[in-house]
């Protein structure tokens, strides 16, 4: 089978498949690296009601901290950077989903209307991703 591109929770037949679905927390992180960069322009355009400088250099912190562990993911691959990423992923869309059920203004968090639906969806795909990675890395690590 030779794919590019495998479902991350399908089953892991071959050393390629795994080597292929490790490298989705590669892409997890720059893609939440590219969102929080997209942010922190946002908020510091004054397109985000509310939000201040410090709110602004903070998502660009995380978009450095997000390429840093991209790049550690690909050059030392450790199911302990997945496992980061999962985790991570997962305090990101809880915090965002908690901001909107408690009916916190959209323009009033450091998101924005329109990223205030994206932003959690885009988590979703990126802690999918990282699971997915996650799996993979420990088969590797089982299969030797």
């Amino acid at each position: 089978m030779n794919r590019r591109f495998y479902a991350p929770f399908a089953r892991i037949d071959s050393s390629e498949q795994a080597q292929t679905m490790r490298g989705y927390a590669v892409w997890a992180f720059i893609l939440w690296s590219g969102v929080s960069a997209l942010n922190a322009v946002a908020i510091s355009s004054g397109a985000v009601a509310g939000a201040d400088s410090e709110v602004a250099m903070l998502k660009m912190v995380q978009a450095m901290f997000a390429l840093g562990m991209a790049a550690l993911c690909r050059f030392k691959p450790n199911p302990v950077w997945c496992g980061i990423g999962v985790a991570w992923m997962c305090f990101e869309l809880s915090s965002a989903l908690v901001d909107l059920l408690v009916g916190a203004s959209a323009q009033r968090t450091a998101y924005g209307t329109v990223s205030a639906i994206v932003i959690p969806i885009v988590l979703l795909m990126c802690g999918i991703a990282h699971a997915g990675a996650l799996r993979a890395a420990n088969w590797l690590i089982r299969k030797g």
